[in-house]
């Protein structure tokens, strides 16, 4: 059974910014988000899970590089497991995930269309520091009208067998083949 299957390709050109200018100093200190939170220097209202403040907050650098790059947006079947996801995609530093989804989330500040899904999830591989992958899931709630923010840990058996249950897409950088970079 098929896996994923390609949507579009997404090209990201962003800037690099502190870790402040996502959240106020004082959340750093404490790793307790408000339930509802917006980052600072994009407006976007946003709603963040246990699992993302525990997860990826504390690993977040100081200093946030600018990314430029393809990616590669995937429709997800409804029973793909964890593990199979990543054996079959590339992952993202925290850093790199950040300035992404800052980049997309700007332009979908109240769930218009664009890169992201709007009412099903999206997902990104996320590496940490110990060499673990959170699956970072990213959602608008349109009743809410906020983007809701969960990770989940894929560092033991039973959270790499979990099996997706809802339609959404995996984001993935897009490698070149290795012949494109002999040449």
């Amino acid at each position: 059974m098929e896996t994923m299957k390609f949507i579009a390709d997404v090209q990201v050109k962003t800037k690099s910014f502190g870790k402040n200018t996502l959240f106020p100093k004082k959340f750093y200190r404490k790793f307790a988000l408000p339930k509802t939170f917006s980052f600072e220097k994009f407006r976007i209202k946003a709603e963040f899970e246990r699992g993302f403040t525990e997860l990826i907050v504390p690993e977040i650098p100081n200093l946030i590089r600018a990314f430029t790059g393809t990616l590669t947006k995937n429709l997800l079947a409804k029973s793909t497991t964890y593990d199979s996801i990543l054996s079959i995609t590339s992952t993202f530093s925290i850093g790199e995930f950040l300035t992404i989804i800052c980049a997309l989330l700007k332009k979908q500040k109240n769930g218009n269309k664009g890169a992201l899904l709007v009412g099903d999830t999206n997902i990104f591989c996320v590496r940490l520091k110990s060499g673990y992958h959170v699956a970072v899931r990213i959602s608008w709630f349109p009743e809410e009208r906020v983007w809701y923010f969960s990770g989940i840990f894929l560092g033991s058996p039973t959270d790499l067998s979990h099996t997706w249950e809802s339609d959404g897409c995996m984001f993935s950088k897009k490698t070149v083949p290795i012949r494109m970079i002999l040449r």
